[in-house]
């Protein structure tokens, strides 16, 4: 039982975590690396955009709620 806790203990130490405060820069500069996954010219984006036209972006709508007597 023992020997396992040393191990866990020096695992811990060698395993420390880095970290990094990000600032909006940050994020400003690595949307100019990296492109994009899908092809903007890409039917399920055409798809996808067709959708939100019709039913809008989604996420606003107030749930109902169950009334109390169920």
């Amino acid at each position: 039982m023992r020997s396992s806790y040393v191990l866990a203990m020096r695992l811990q130490n060698r395993l420390k975590i880095l970290k990094v405060m990000l600032s909006m820069k940050d994020f400003e500069e690595s949307l100019t690396e990296v492109s994009a996954s899908v092809s903007e010219d890409a039917s399920s984006v055409s798809q996808l955009r067709r959708r939100n036209e019709i039913y809008g972006e989604g996420g606003n709508r107030k749930k109902e709620s169950l009334p109390y007597y169920l």
